[in-house]
């Protein structure tokens, strides 16, 4: 990121989100006593707990707190403060994360008043493991805040850099900044797993964010990038996602060309050998890339 004020200060870092559930009969009991003792305490800092359900969970919410069960399982989910302070906890009873966001908030001495807008052109400098472009979005609202979404939603994992001060209505405009991170399915586990054994829980979140925008074009602050939950600096493309591209970009390509004509002259227009003459099956699935 170019043009940044010198003077900065993370003002907060933490777990911003959680959803983890747990399927043997111990842990999801484990489980619930944790959301229920947080259901409590909310309660007697005068939240009015209320029926809630999701995804075939049927239980109760307040605040933060979102607690369920269902005949297989029992979910909690937490978010804010409650997810800050009380995520592992939580993971320590959960068989399964399936989310798990990660948040650094940076104040500036100075207002930097484009920094998602910053963020969104930088990135579009930067492909993505595949080498396609980043699915990335700006977001300029009325009031002065802007947010840069990279990513898909449905991806394993995608970032939001947005003004938090204009958000929250707790800092002028450019001045607080919020980078975060959402994870989920395999890495969201991973993750959460790992951050449960980090030595500093603060710098592991803080590296994980910054490792995670600059590999995308991002700036990057100054911490250790060993502290990383996960590795995102860029390195060759190995023959492994080579072949994972060629099945899911050009495999479709190749098989339906070669049914409507003929694998002699689709394999002469590629260069292949005459060694085979049968069909080409239809291509097989293969797991989405995160952009």
């Amino acid at each position: 990121m170019r043009h940044l004020a010198s003077g900065f200060k993370l003002t907060h870092v933490g777990v911003d989100w959680l959803s983890c559930s747990a399927n043997d009969r111990v842990g999801a009991a484990h489980l619930w006593e944790v959301g229920e003792r947080l259901l409590n305490r909310a309660k007697l800092e005068g939240e009015r707990p209320t029926r809630w359900h999701g995804h075939g969970y049927d239980g109760y919410r307040a605040g933060g707190i979102s607690v369920g069960s269902r005949k297989d399982s029992t979910l909690v989910r937490l978010s804010g403060k409650e997810a800050c302070y009380e995520w592992e906890h939580a993971v320590s009873a959960a068989d399964n994360v399936s989310r798990l966001d990660l948040a650094v908030d940076v104040q500036f001495e100075r207002p930097v008043s484009a920094l998602a807008v910053q963020l969104y052109r930088d990135s579009g400098h930067v492909s993505s493991r595949g080498g396609r472009p980043r699915t990335r979005t700006l977001v300029i609202c009325s009031d002065g805040g802007q947010t840069c979404y990279l990513g898909r939603r449905v991806s394993d994992a995608m970032g939001r850099l947005y003004d938090k001060g204009v958000e929250s209505a707790t800092a002028p405009a450019g001045t607080l900044w919020r980078y975060e991170v959402e994870y989920k399915r395999g890495p969201a586990l991973f993750a959460a797993q790992t951050l449960s054994r980090a030595e500093s829980v603060e710098g592991a979140i803080s590296s994980t964010v910054a490792s995670w925008f600059g590999a995308r074009g991002g700036r990057v602050w100054g911490f250790s990038p060993e502290l990383a939950l996960i590795q995102w600096s860029r390195s060759p493309t190995s023959d492994a996602n080579r072949l994972s591209w060629l099945a899911r970009c050009v495999r479709p390509t190749v098989v339906a060309l070669t049914e409507t004509e003929g694998y002699y002259r689709v394999s002469t227009a590629l260069g292949w050998p005459q060694l085979y003459q049968g069909p080409l099956q239809s291509a097989v699935q293969t797991p989405v890339q995160e952009d």
